[in-house]
């Protein structure tokens, strides 16, 4: 190179490799999480879906992949990536590390040493750079998020840098509203649809043993959920015992096969497999952290669950868990809710002081009360009389309680 040139550059030293090192590889634990297979090694790939979103980046810096639980919104992202690793500097993070007061502790409690300011000066020597944030409306229910804030702020002083979201359908326009119509940064959104009948036909003709449930018609509209059509393999589809109907009957089927697991086990164990899967979801939900401790349970259902793929661990910290999946979340603190409202024994303000107020336990609780309303109409009425009477409830479940069941249909 010219000698002006050299005078006026250096090449990256060994602490800025060691930073962009640290950088990928905790980027790298977080997209081996994300499971793109069903089964054993069958992979769906939904090539023109996948494809939306660097087509989206295009012409926008920043891109929600949204849709609904299990919908394959990680998949999606995770092949983004790996479309535009070979010509992007790639990395990402879990919402809840960005629940950070600045982006300075965010990096350091992902043992990346180094600050925002240095990072991003690091970062403007590389052309493209792409950011996966994963599970970004859990940030809402986060009281700080400044880490965020700084992400975005980073985002919109280098035009070589996008950032891909992945969110949950119900909470979109308040993602958009919160997040980033207030930093007027240009987005889209790429909505993950249902699996379609060509790519279920695929699947049957991969996997013949979900030939059975994908012929009932209530139980096909299911399984176009790529989360639940996994959760199908691991069921015994007898042809004595009727299909399920609805989400609700094929999620209790699945409770007592793989939760509780009453072929293989005795009664006393099943029930504390389910007892310690659902305190696993009820800590993580309430700590809004990736995982909670969790040394004080069962060490020997514990791993139980871990070999089931029902729970997970963090590598470095294997005392501490978290259900292996949101959805797996989700159904654990609707049982677990079912159980409080039987505790309860009709009492509103038993279960509000059992659901509390932390806001994904809430949350469970009104998709609870909407299917509440289809298997027992007389209890949904009930509940709703006791939250227009009862004073001592708090104004905030007392709204949770209303405004589901008028929502309902």
């Amino acid at each position: 190179m010219p000698e002006d040139l050299k005078r006026r550059h250096n090449s990256v030293g060994s602490n800025e490799k060691r930073i962009l090192r640290a950088v990928r590889e905790h980027s790298d634990l977080i997209l081996r999480g994300v499971r793109a297979d069903l089964g054993h090694g069958f992979h769906l790939a939904r090539a023109a879906l996948t494809e939306e979103v660097p087509g989206a980046l295009k012409t926008s810096q920043v891109v929600l992949v949204s849709g609904p639980a299990g919908s394959g919104k990680s998949v999606v992202g995770k092949e983004a990536v790996r479309l535009l690793s070979s010509d992007h500097f790639t990395f990402g993070f879990r919402a809840e590390e960005l629940a950070q007061p600045h982006l300075d502790s965010t990096l350091h409690a992902a043992q990346i040493q180094t600050n925002g300011a240095t990072l991003a000066a690091i970062l403007a020597a590389q052309d493209r750079k792409l950011i996966v944030v994963e599970s970004i409306e859990r940030l809402l229910e986060k009281p700080t998020r400044d880490a965020f804030t700084d992400l975005i702020t980073l985002i919109s002083d280098d035009a070589g840098m996008s950032v891909t979201l992945t969110c949950r359908d119900y909470p979109i326009d308040q993602v958009r509203a919160s997040f980033l119509q207030p930093a007027r940064i240009k987005h889209a959104v790429v909505a993950v649809p249902p699996l379609d009948d060509a790519e279920l036909t695929e699947v049957e003709t991969a996997l013949p043993m979900l030939a059975s449930p994908l012929k009932s018609p209530a139980l096909r509209g299911i399984l176009r959920n790529p989360y639940f059509l996994d959760k199908a393999l691991e069921i015994s589809w007898s042809a004595d015992r009727p299909l399920p109907e609805c989400e609700r009957d094929f999620r209790s089927l699945f409770w007592r096969q793989i939760v509780r697991a009453e072929q293989r086990v005795t009664a006393g164990v099943a029930r504390r497999r389910e007892q310690i899967f659902q305190e696993v979801a009820v800590r993580r939900a309430r700590a809004l952290s990736s995982d909670v401790l969790c040394n004080d349970l069962d060490p020997e259902i514990v791993a139980a669950l871990k070999h089931d793929a029902l729970i997970s661990s963090p590598d470095e910290r294997p005392s501490f868990a978290a259900t292996a999946h949101d959805v797996l979340e989700d159904w654990a603190i609707l049982h677990w809710i079912e159980e409080q409202n039987v505790a309860a024994e009709g009492s509103l303000k038993s279960l509000a002081a059992a659901i509390g107020a932390h806001p994904a336990i809430r949350r469970s609780y009104r998709k609870w009360l909407s299917e509440l309303i289809d298997q027992d109409s007389a209890a949904a009425d009930g509940l709703f009389v006791a939250a227009t009477a009862d004073e001592e409830i708090s104004a905030q479940f007392r709204d949770d309680t209303l405004v589901s069941l008028l929502r309902a249909p």
